[in-house]
């Protein structure tokens, strides 16, 4: 499902063009707007795993010994990451219940 026009407001935060994914651990994929920042990061995904959910920002595979690594584009502190990650679940959660 491809919802362009989905604009979760809230806590000076926008999901631009999201789309709903569910494909392995990824569950949606969206830009992710901070408004008090001026700043919009394309191609977020929001990636669940058993233990816990979080925005994944862009990021670049590649391979080391022939494992799978990312490297992330987008960086910040840990305690503000996580409040991030918390707020788009939040936001996500508005409108779906499997977050």
């Amino acid at each position: 499902m491809l919802t362009d026009k989905l604009n979760l407001q809230g806590r000076g935060l926008k999901l631009l063009n999201f789309k709903e994914v569910n494909k392995g651990a990824v569950l949606y994929k969206f830009d992710l707007t901070i408004d008090s920042w001026c700043l919009t990061i394309k191609e977020c995904q929001l990636i669940k795993t058993a233990e816990t959910s979080f925005v994944s920002f862009p990021s670049r595979m590649y391979e080391v010994e022939g494992q799978k690594k990312f490297m992330n584009y987008v960086f910040m502190e840990k305690e503000k990451k996580a409040k991030l990650d918390h707020e788009v679940k939040l936001l996500i959660k508005e409108k779906f219940t499997d977050v």
